[in-house]
């Protein structure tokens, strides 16, 4: 059903002059690069060997906070 629907919107893309097909397949790679990015950072953060080493750092952040040597964001 969902491919129907991207028929349909391609086929209303068609009817546009071109520069405005240019200009529309430019914006839609662009989000297509940016959906890639965020699976890949999503796929990399989940990996047990990123999630042991998230933990460790917030540990060790955790740990220097404890310690006072930590300090403010200044935003």
């Amino acid at each position: 059903m969902e491919t129907k629907k991207l028929e349909q919107v391609i086929e209303k893309v068609r009817q546009l002059p071109e520069e405005q097909q240019a200009a529309l397949a430019e914006l839609i790679e662009g989000a297509l690069e940016d959906i890639r990015e965020d699976i890949r950072w999503q796929v990399s953060l989940a990996s047990p060997a990123s999630q042991v080493l998230l933990s460790r750092m917030a540990d060790e952040a955790l740990k220097q906070h404890r310690a006072g040597k930590t300090k403010p964001l200044d935003i």
